[in-house]
Formats: structure tokens, C-alpha cells, sequence
């Protein structure tokens, strides 16, 4: 499915990286993770575009839906800063499996003008109104960002969740590197509109 893990989750640990699935450069590699029936993955891949470009497509929150498989529908519920934002994020299953929901929060660590970290977890936060989408029961990621040639950003993004409810975690597991893998082939169309883009983390 998708997202990453760091240091707020459950990657904090050694994995036995797997090769997954390998297209158009982009590699995907899948890992147990302890005390968890699900897989955590890890994409490498890259964009033609500036760190600044790539920046300002991933902190353009709400147009995520555009480009990330499965994600439904995301509403930024407080912009803490320019570079951390806490929001509503909803994925979209296959009927009959009931969609999935979580409040998450993102920050953007700045290394140097060439190299950025992004890091995503879950918020222990609930919604008010009724739904009928299951409450993910862990989210965690992480992305380095890193222009080692002028133009090009290499991507690194390591993820892992917990579906929650009674989805099978042999199924989740199965397609595990399909999701990540789409998301970076549909992420590389929509940088081209940030390509002249500034990005408030780097001005």
C-alpha cells in the first residue's frame, strides 16, 4: 500500500531488504518488520528535477491525491509551519474492502540546499463526524531527497502501515511494491508542473 517509516515509527530497526520489483529505474524492495504481520517496502528512484521543483510538489499537500495511488482525499487540518502541516488523509480500497483513514502529520528537515528529509507519522487523533472507513492503526515514513547531479533528485522512501480491520495480511503484503511503484511513475509527470516553482523551504 503506501508510506514510509522513520524514526517516530517502527523502522527504527535492521531489515532484511528483499528485491521486490524492478521499472523504468525505479527498485522496490520489501522487509518483515518485527511484532508485525505487514511488510515494510523501500523505493529508490529518481526525478528529473531540482530538490526546489521536487519540494514544492511534496508540500503541495492537497494535490497529493492527484498523483499518490490509493490516496483518496487529504485535508490539511493545521499548518504548524512551512515545513510541518498535521492532516486528514483517507485510502481508497477495492469494494468490498471498506477504505482506510488517518490523521498524520508531516515535517520537512532541510540538510542543505542539495538534500532534504521528509518524515511522516501518525497522530493519536481522532475524527468527530461518523464513517464508515477503518482507523489505520500505524503509519509511519520517511523520504531523503537528495540533487547529487544538477537537475536530478534522487528519491529514497522507506515505508510501512497497518491497515487495521480484517484485511489479510498476506494480500497487503502481495501488492506491497505495486502502489509505491505507481506513485513515483505518476510523481515524475507531475513534477513537470513545479518545474519553475519556488519553494518557501528553500528561498
Amino acid at each position: 500500500m503506501f508510506f514510509c517509516l522513520s524514526a517516530n515509527g517502527a523502522l527504527a530497526q535492521e531489515y532484511q531488504w528483499e528485491h521486490g520489483k524492478s521499472s523504468e529505474g525505479i527498485i522496490v524492495w520489501t522487509s518483515k518488520i518485527e511484532n508485525s504481520s505487514f511488510k515494510a517496502y523501500k523505493l529508490e528512484g529518481t526525478l528529473d528535477a531540482s530538490l526546489k521543483s521536487t519540494l514544492a510538489l511534496l508540500t503541495d499537500l492537497e494535490k497529493m491525491p492527484e498523483w499518490y495511488d490509493r490516496v483518496s482525499k487529504l485535508k490539511i487540518l493545521d499548518q504548524i509551519s512551512p515545513n510541518e502541516a498535521k492532516y486528514y488523509l483517507e485510502i481508497g480500497l477495492p469494494w468490498p474492502v471498506r477504505d482506510r483513514y488517518a490523521i498524520a502529520q508531516c515535517k520537512f528537515n532541510i540538510v542543505h540546499d542539495k538534500k532534504a528529509v521528509l518524515d511522516v507519522w501518525l497522530v493519536d487523533e481522532d475524527i468527530e463526524e461518523k464513517t464508515r472507513n477503518v482507523k489505520m492503526s500505524q503509519l509511519s515514513s520517511q523520504w531523503i531527497l537528495e540533487e547529487k547531479t544538477p537537475g536530478i533528485t534522487t528519491i529514497i522512501q522507506t515505508g510501512h502501515m497497518d491497515p487495521a480491520g480484517s484485511i489479510p495480511a498476506w494480500l497487503t503484503n502481495r501488492g506491497i511494491t505495486e502502489s509505491p511503484m505507481k506513485s513515483m511513475k505518476e510523481m515524475r509527470i507531475r513534477v513537470r508542473d513545479y518545474l519553475n516553482s519556488s519553494s518557501p523551504l528553500l528561498d
